[in-house]
């Protein structure tokens, strides 16, 4: 079961993604820089275009200053 598609689960992660770095003043760019991947990467990301490794996930988290569980919590469902 190999599904590397995107799931509504990565859409959620992304809205979270963006939300709090945009609360934060922090440009696509400068995200990507911090977490060694292009502007348009973090946008895949956002839009939930593209899926997270759990690694590049814990590079956001702490870029952004939370843990990895704020983005990720109640997503059984999703």
């Amino acid at each position: 079961m190999s599904n590397k598609r995107a799931t509504r689960g990565d859409a959620i992660i992304g809205e979270r993604i963006k939300a709090l770095r945009q609360s934060r003043r922090m440009s696509q760019q400068t995200l990507g820089a911090a977490i060694g991947v292009t502007f348009q990467q973090v946008q895949k990301y956002e839009t939930g275009g593209s899926r997270i490794a759990t690694m590049r996930l814990l590079a956001i988290a702490d870029a952004l200053g939370r843990p990895i569980t704020y983005f990720v919590r109640d997503l059984e469902d999703a």
